[in-house]
């Protein structure tokens, strides 16, 4: 009965969000790239340093995704928040929203330990500016600037070339316009 009262409040703050992420998407591409850098017989220094890219690229990759679901239609975005909001996962650009209060029409809104159904009800009234969307780009850059930073452990080549496109893909995604 307690588990069930307490799924029914949410209270996400970055961090717990960065800590969903790491346990979602960011293992996938993460042993992808290990596996990728043992496969090719990389140095276990290099593989370790394969492993920190792939972590960092799961990040970008979901705050990508969480920008566009964002800016993507209205019907198709309410949905698509309605549904996160039943699995108490909010996006990054709406907690930094949330927890700044900004970007808000109703400006009486408690942040603590709210009812999903509440959260629900306030995003009719929720507008997303430029604020919290840049503010989730910047985060891409920071991990952006991470990943390579592990890449730079490997001397150039065509498969680090290709590795370094692939963060560069996120940050150059031709739907942001903000």
């Amino acid at each position: 009965m307690q588990e069930e009262e307490e799924k029914e409040y949410f209270d996400l703050t970055e961090n717990d969000y960065l800590k969903k992420v790491k346990l979602k998407t960011v293992p996938l591409i993460a042993c992808s790239c290990k596996i990728g850098g043992i496969s090719s017989g990389v140095t276990e220094q290099g593989v370790d340093r394969l492993e920190n890219y792939g972590n960092y690229l799961g990040i970008i990759y979901q705050i990508n995704n969480d920008i566009l679901m964002c800016i993507t239609d209205k019907k198709r975005r309410e949905k698509s928040l309605e549904k996160n909001l039943e699995h108490q996962a909010l996006t990054l650009p709406l907690i930094h929203s949330l927890n700044q209060k900004i970007d808000m029409e109703v400006s009486d809104m408690a942040l603590g330990p709210r009812m999903v159904t509440d959260i629900v009800q306030d995003l009719n009234y929720c507008k997303l500016s430029n604020s919290s969307l840049e503010y989730a780009y910047e985060k891409m850059e920071y991990y952006a600037a991470l990943a390579k930073e592990e890449l730079s452990y490997f001397s150039k080549s065509e498969t680090k070339d290709k590795l370094i496109f692939m963060v560069d893909y996120f940050l150059n995604n031709k739907e942001f316009d903000f």
